[in-house]
């Protein structure tokens, strides 16, 4: 009886052992995503404040080339 129980509290270990080696494999895929996500998100915002200053020079030649397509197809 205490055999069996010995043998059987030495089984558990050994599944807790391993769901171990599992969680810990799941907790670094984890915090690398996490690091991830954390320099997508500044990537992101480094390509969104360069847009932004860009904004005006956009608008700018924007209008300048309607103003020049206006102007050819008016005096052609």
């Amino acid at each position: 009886m205490i055999g069996e129980l010995g043998h059987m509290f030495s089984k558990f270990s050994a599944l807790v052992a391993a769901q171990e080696e599992t969680v810990v494999h799941i907790e670094d895929d984890v915090e690398m995503a996490h690091g991830f996500a954390v320099d997508g998100h500044a990537h992101l915002s480094r390509y969104y404040q360069t847009i932004s200053g860009n904004r005006g020079i956009i608008v700018k030649v924007l209008i300048l080339l309607a103003f020049f397509v206006w102007v050819f197809t008016i005096a052609f």
